[in-house]
């Protein structure tokens, strides 16, 4: 085919990434999606997926980057954070917090996630007024499945009634709210986690 990549290729490039992603090739389709980017050096829906199968093939170095060259603001200041909190860099989420304030709800749908993963960072580096003021931001946007889930993530470690009252809330949660990709994405693994911390002590 001729070098530069079509709106074929362009058009096929999510059917690409998920085919990788689902069959565990996700360095295989890395591949496919460098050789597209040394034709079409500035194209975002390249990065996104260069993006995506870096960070599920563990390569969180070259997703950072592909982050980086992401050329929507938004879409960089949204997954800058998610990959930062994967690497376990807390600090360099908690600098992007004063940004992902504000950013208005609606205007992209990984906010919450963002939103969430910055206060566990916040949390993690004990600074308790932006660990709050994500908090905050996200239940004035109705995202109680995110703060339930934030929940359970933050009492691994904490005294047993501690744990069990997250775990509580998180279940209410799922009872109100049973359509939520969040919850069916993360209660299970949520619940496990918990589980591990309880019989280890």
């Amino acid at each position: 085919r001729d070098r530069d990549v079509t709106g074929v290729q362009t058009c096929a490039l999510p059917i690409l990434t998920g085919v990788a992603l689902a069959a565990g090739k996700a360095e295989e389709g890395l591949w496919f999606i460098d050789t597209f980017l040394k034709a079409r050096p500035l194209r975002g829906e390249l990065q996104i997926s260069r993006l995506k199968l870096a960070a599920y093939a563990e390569k969180i170095g070259i997703a950072l980057d592909a982050a980086r060259r992401l050329p929507n603001e938004l879409d960089r200041l949204i997954h800058l954070p998610l990959l930062h909190y994967r690497a376990g860099q807390f600090k360099e989420v908690v600098a992007l917090i004063p940004q992902l304030l504000q950013v208005d709800f609606g205007a992209h749908e990984q906010l919450p996630h963002a939103l969430a993963v910055a206060a566990h960072s916040a949390g993690k580096t004990f600074n308790i007024a932006l660990e709050r003021a994500c908090l905050d931001r996200l239940s004035a946007g109705g995202c109680s499945d995110q703060i339930a889930v934030f929940r359970v993530v933050s009492s691994l470690g904490a005294d047993k009634e501690t744990r069990q009252k997250a775990r509580a809330e998180l279940l209410d949660t799922y009872r109100k709210n049973p359509d939520s990709i969040t919850l069916q994405d993360n209660m299970v693994g949520a619940l496990r986690a918990r589980d591990a911390s309880s019989t280890s002590r």
